[in-house]
């Protein structure tokens, strides 16, 4: 995660590599990718030849129709050529029984597997004097620290009860199974069956929680990359809308080169807001001590103040603005009580 392109780029420059610690890098030494600078895909060279494939289009009705076309313009502008199916709809994966739709996600025990495997191994290389050596004392600690601060743990610990209870062991081969099944659906019969097919150099979707747009999920399956960049931010606590690059293993790079031809060509990103809303915070306080009654005369301004206390974009004036407001109706109140 960066607050844009170029700090992604730099962050990989450090992080990418083989690890003989950890398997699941070996692909990286038998690929034999090492030295590669990723800062050297941000430019706003020719994308000329490349093709890119949608795998997600959002409809008129979704916020992110009119910033996702401005996007996909910007690339076209680069000379790279954007790929549908004939009828202008999105791509879609393989699927034996109806190519017009995507097959269902198959449901597996990879991440839990991993997890129960993996955690307990990362622990043990810890000082022995570490208190946590388990998943169990995770499990023992979260519990001690819900009973003084429920509100730390509104998802519960769900995954990581789940996963304890997992026989390494004797689901081994059932993970080992399921693990074929997900690079069969992910790799096989998506986002290489996807790139072979049509002759592409990467894949872009809509990236949005729980979106059916979204290619975090069949990605993750796959274990390649994907780059991420805002599409626009309606502020406040609401999920940004997000446009994904996602291609075959090691395409970072060109990912990379994707995502920085429309980051610099739009600017949707919105830095947070470093606004002072400490006054603010007393107002609505003060606000909130008055009547029912008493506030029904200013609830409209009240309800603004709340929007922008919550609004983690916000300008210092838009706050300003508002606590003068709201400081002014519920002073009118206190001096008739006085």
């Amino acid at each position: 995660m960066g607050r844009n392109v170029t700090d992604v780029a730099i962050l990989l420059n450090i992080l990418a590599g083989y690890d003989p610690n950890d398997d699941a890098t070996n692909e990286i030494k038998e690929a034999r990718v090492k030295d590669v600078d990723y800062t050297k895909s941000l430019k706003l060279g020719d994308l000329k030849g490349k093709r890119i494939g949608l795998i997600g289009i959002p409809d008129e009705t979704n916020p992110a129709h009119e910033p996702f076309k401005q996007a996909i313009n910007a690339l076209r502008e680069a000379g790279a050529e954007i790929v549908t199916k004939p009828n202008g709809t999105a791509l879609t994966y393989y699927h034996p029984d109806n190519l017009d739709i995507n097959p269902p996600l198959p449901s597996t025990i990879v991440m839990d597997w991993d997890f129960a495997n993996d955690l307990p191994a990362y622990l043990a290389t810890l000082d022995e004097n570490y208190p946590i050596k388990t998943l169990q004392d995770i499990i023992d600690f979260n519990n001690e620290s819900m009973k003084t601060n429920p509100d730390a743990f509104a998802y519960g610990q769900v995954v990581l009860l789940r996963c304890n209870d997992l026989d390494i062991e004797a689901q081994k081969e059932q993970f080992l199974a399921d693990r074929q099944t997900d690079i069969l659906y992910a790799q096989t019969n998506g986002i290489d069956y996807l790139l072979q097919k049509y002759e592409l150099d990467g894949l872009i979707g809509v990236s949005t929680p729980g979106s059916p747009l979204s290619p975090t999920l069949i990605v993750s399956k796959a274990c390649y990359p994907a780059v991420s960049i805002p599409l626009a931010n309606p502020g406040g606590t609401t999920y940004p809308l997000n446009m994904a690059f996602t291609g075959t293993a090691f395409s970072e790079a060109q990912l990379i080169e994707f995502a920085y031809v429309v980051e610099q060509a739009t600017n949707f990103r919105i830095p947070p807001g470093l606004a002072d809303k400490s006054r603010l915070g007393a107002a609505i306080c003060a606000a909130k001590e008055l009547s029912v009654n008493e506030r029904e005369t200013f609830q409209d301004i009240l309800d603004s103040a709340l929007e922008v206390y919550g609004n983690n974009f916000c300008k210092q004036q838009d706050v300003d603005r508002v606590e003068d407001l709201l400081s002014e109706k519920t002073a009118r109140f206190l001096h008739v009580n006085q």
